[in-house]
């Protein structure tokens, strides 16, 4: 029997469980219509996800940051002409720092991976990875601005600044749940 059960009133019937000994558990009712513009009214909770679910979430985000920021050193260290064409780069192009940030991204990804896995050192990874994204969305919004216009310039500054936005959320959100734990 899982030793913490929440309903949580999002509009949608939806129990979590969780112990320290099991996986989470996960079950969906039928969605209520206007379940979504109630939680951004303020009228109903959003779904909060707690215990052993909220390392779950976390780490599926680590593992999606992981594959973008492989594909990304991929297609920075290749450079086929194609994607270079569509993105707004023409040739010719230079490629050493092109290759060099691609070179970067590959290395990046044990770092989410390490982070993703329940490690040690995930509490002083996580931050590093934040300020490693807010960085990165600092300067390609600046870029974007000031340099080059590039759409996807703009896309990769906005996704790393919303990375960002969600990984401080989930952490944030985690410290509160383990103080509240801690003063029971």
């Amino acid at each position: 029997m899982p030793s913490n059960i929440e309903v949580i009133d999002a509009g949608v019937p939806l129990v979590l469980a969780w112990s320290r000994h099991e996986d989470l558990g996960v079950a969906i009712g039928s969605p209520k219509v206007g379940s979504l513009r109630g939680c951004i009214a303020g009228k109903r909770r959003l779904p909060v996800i707690g215990g052993e679910g909220a390392g779950a979430l976390r780490a599926l985000v680590l593992y999606g940051i992981a594959l973008h920021s492989l594909l990304t050193g991929i297609v920075l260290i290749v450079q086929p002409d194609a994607f270079m064409l569509w993105a707004g780069w023409g040739a010719p192009r230079p490629s050493f720092f092109a290759a060099q940030g691609g070179v970067f991204h590959v290395l990046m990804v044990a770092l989410y991976l390490r982070a993703a896995r329940r490690s040690r050192d995930r509490d002083a990874l996580i931050p590093y990875i934040l300020f490693v994204k807010t960085t990165a969305a600092a300067f390609l919004l600046s870029y974007y601005l000031f340099v080059e216009g590039t759409p996807l310039i703009l896309a990769a500054g906005l996704f790393d600044g919303s990375v960002a936005v969600l990984l401080a959320a989930m952490r944030r959100r985690e410290r509160r749940g383990a103080t509240r734990e801690a003063a029971r």
